[in-house]
Formats: C-alpha cells, sequence, structure tokens
C-alpha cells in the first residue's frame, strides 16, 4: 500500500531502499521555532513538515523511532537509534557491529 500511494519506499539510485518510522509524539503541530529552545531561534530544523497536508499543523518532531533499509546487495536492515540488526540466511536477526559503537 505504501509503495502503491506513496511510493516508498523509493529505489535509490545506487540500488539501495529504506523507510523510517517517526516517534509521533504529542501529534502535528504548526511549523514554528522550538519554545524549549534554551536560546531564542527561528530555526524550525527540529521540525519534519508535511507539505501536501492542507493545514497549519502540518509538522511532527524528528523523532526516529526505527529504519528499514536494504542495501544494493539485498541485505535487510533494521536500525533503532545506534543499533543495527540484520537478517541472516537462516531467518536469524542479529545485531551487527558498527565502526565506533
Amino acid at each position: 500500500m505504501l509503495k502503491e500511494k506513496y511510493g516508498v519506499p523509493e529505489l535509490g539510485s545506487e540500488g539501495s531502499e529504506s523507510i523510517s518510522v517517526w516517534n509521533f509524539g504529542d501529534g502535528y503541530q504548526i511549523e514554528k521555532p522550538d519554545k524549549d529552545s534554551f536560546f531564542p531561534s527561528k530555526d524550525t530544523s527540529y521540525l519534519l513538515c508535511f507539505a501536501d497536508m492542507n493545514v497549519k499543523e502540518n509538522c511532527i518532531v524528528k523523532d526516529s523511532l526505527m529504519s528499514i533499509g536494504k542495501t544494493r546487495d539485498g541485505v535487510i536492515l533494521f536500525r533503532f537509534g545506534n543499533k543495527v540488526y540484520s537478517e541472516k540466511d537462516n531467518g536469524e536477526v542479529v545485531r551487527r557491529k558498527i565502526s565506533g559503537s
């Protein structure tokens, strides 16, 4: 359904695919600077806004819960924060070692 309706996941130029699952948090909100920021700012980069929604409240806070991706070699990866898992040939899902973690 996601592929049919929204065209996701979209095949990348190098043959990879990915999809992200975001924490919906407090729901949709208006695009505005973070009121809880220590310094006054006009920065709204903490938000992910959806231009195809025809309402003022069309943004969510960028808070990724997980992403699922497929490499150009066909390896499926599951990311949760800084943890990455992949599926072995026998169907077992194992944590992958990432350099620096």
